[in-house]
């Protein structure tokens, strides 16, 4: 919830949050996005299919993770990854790099 009122205050509009991957399927689909912040863990379930199919559809993924990031797949190298505990600026510098063209990754074949 926090970090959504950050986004927010960053301007940004939030198509929901959620707790489990096909809750956030569900708005992949019916919302246009143009960003996703992805915790690696929804609900006991990893988010990187969820990243796959956004990626695949052209939308730039992020993680956060309460870990340090390595057990992120290889695949999402160039996906801007913040761990857990983060703050304010932390979430801003995310975003900045989130919407920097080419920094995410790229879908895989």
């Amino acid at each position: 919830m926090l970090v959504g009122d950050w986004l927010v205050e960053l301007e940004c509009e939030v198509a929901g949050t959620v707790n489990s991957v096909p809750s956030a399927l569900r708005i992949a689909e019916r919302e246009p996005l143009h960003a996703a912040l992805l915790d690696v863990n929804l609900g006991g379930q990893d988010s990187f299919g969820l990243a796959d199919t956004l990626i695949a559809a052209k939308v730039p993924v992020a993680f956060m993770t309460g870990h340090d990031g390595r057990g992120i797949p290889e695949r999402f190298a160039g996906a801007p990854v913040l761990s857990k505990p983060f703050d304010f600026s932390a979430i801003e510098t995310l975003l900045a790099r989130l919407f920097t063209t080419g920094s995410g990754p790229t879908p895989q074949a």
